[in-house]
């Protein structure tokens, strides 16, 4: 999972901003990490608030086979690609990004679940900023003509952002060239240990050991072996079916394991690098949160004086 932070989200600007941009990179994120790339079954890029909704961000969560390092070095690899998509973007293509999230913004609610999940967010927050999401066809009639023009805040300031202040945020916030950049990077891995891939190399490697060696094998045996994907088990029982269980058999086995670690396949854990030069590793989980400044406190955004009402 990585995390990156935009800023408060009582800022109206910038939380408008990073809604548009979050979705703008949501579903090239799937199309391009999952689809393509083929990085795991779980992929997605959503925006996230911090507990108490002090802060917004924007998080990508990749579940996969390949190594942590692997995926977080992908992620990196699609920002910079969005960068590139991000300025080319035509004027057309960045309004129907907008108005596709007005739209979202402005529908109304379908049942009374889905009003209160609304509402009580916003009360979960401490911010009680009832008045971000409301509709202009919101249900009370007794209260639509105060909603109509007060209501829909962040969708009426929507209009006014441009790709430029949007291409202004990404590159900040979220590029990986950004020296105000604020990224966290958490790994969760296995606790078993995965099967160790087999590459093309390391199959070429051995099947020349065999020939080498006084072992005989079948042409068939060994053309199949280049067609079959293996890790290092699968590979050890092949090999051990085709060559028997003699001495020298067993013998050439135990040399597969270092044969792996002299041709590491694409992907495989021993083989991917991360840029470690700007990163800070946290071995204290105390000291590092003693350390850290403290948030402010939610605070109202919308006072009761402020909110409508009835007029029964």
């Amino acid at each position: 999972m990585q995390i990156t932070t935009f800023g408060p989200i009582d800022d109206q600007r910038l939380r408008v901003e990073a809604a548009l941009l979050t979705q703008i990179l949501k579903e090239p994120a799937f199309n391009v990490l999952r689809t393509q790339e083929q990085l795991g079954y779980i992929v997605f890029c959503t925006g996230f608030s911090f507990p108490g909704d002090a802060q917004h961000a924007l998080r990508v969560i990749v579940q996969s086979e390949r190594s942590a390092a692997y995926c977080e070095n992908r992620v990196e690899a699609f920002f910079d690609l969005m960068k590139t998509n991000i300025e080319e973007m035509t004027t057309e293509a960045f309004e129907e990004q907008k108005a596709g999230l007005e739209k979202k913004w402005r529908e109304k609610v379908k049942n009374l679940k889905e009003e209160t999940n609304q509402f009580f967010n916003y009360i979960a927050s401490g911010h009680l900023d009832f008045l971000r999401g409301a509709s202009k066809d919101f249900p009370h009639s007794c209260m639509n003509a105060e909603i109509s023009a007060i209501g829909d805040q962040d969708a009426d300031l929507l209009p006014s952002v441009s790709k430029e202040d949007v291409l202004k945020l990404f590159m900040s916030r979220v590029h990986q060239s950004s020296k105000a950049r604020s990224k966290l990077s958490v790994h969760m891995l296995a606790q078993k240990e995965k099967p160790k891939p087999v590459s093309r190399a390391a199959v070429d490697a051995f099947e020349a050991l065999v020939k080498e060696s006084s072992l005989e094998a079948d042409d068939q045996v060994v053309q199949q072996a280049k067609d079959k994907e293996f890790t290092l088990p699968t590979f050890v029982k092949y090999w051990a079916t085709a060559l028997g269980k003699s001495e020298a058999s067993i013998a050439l086995l135990k040399q597969i394991p270092e044969l792996l670690k002299l041709h590491p396949a694409e992907g495989d854990p021993s083989n991917d690098i991360v840029d470690t030069s700007k990163m800070q590793f946290i071995e204290d989980p105390q000291a590092f949160r003693a350390g850290l400044s403290v948030a402010l406190d939610p605070s109202p955004l919308a006072l009761w004086s402020d909110l409508p009402h009835s007029r029964i």
